[in-house]
């Protein structure tokens, strides 16, 4: 999984807050599943994830359980992990 932040979201304190609630929503994410499943089938098939954060990430009340909810939609949604 990579995941990308532009400058425009604001500075390094920002940027780096973004990508800590992204990694911990995906090690979430992948531990929910894991814990529903056997490890090998935490995800329908090989992928190669680029997370692009957006401007709403860099708010002071965005929790990682919002990002965990939207990841888990969009993954739901491109059939990226197991119903």
């Amino acid at each position: 999984m990579g995941i990308t932040v532009s400058k425009k979201l604001g500075g390094a304190v920002e940027r780096n807050r973004a990508k800590r609630l992204i990694r911990e929503a995906y090690r979430q994410l992948t531990c929910k599943a894991a814990s529903e499943k056997t490890e090998e089938n935490v995800f329908t098939k090989p992928h190669i994830i680029v997370i692009v954060a957006r401007g709403r990430i860099i708010s002071k009340t965005t929790k990682c359980a919002d990002v965990l909810s939207d990841m888990e939609k969009a993954f739901r949604a491109l059939k990226i992990i197991a119903e």
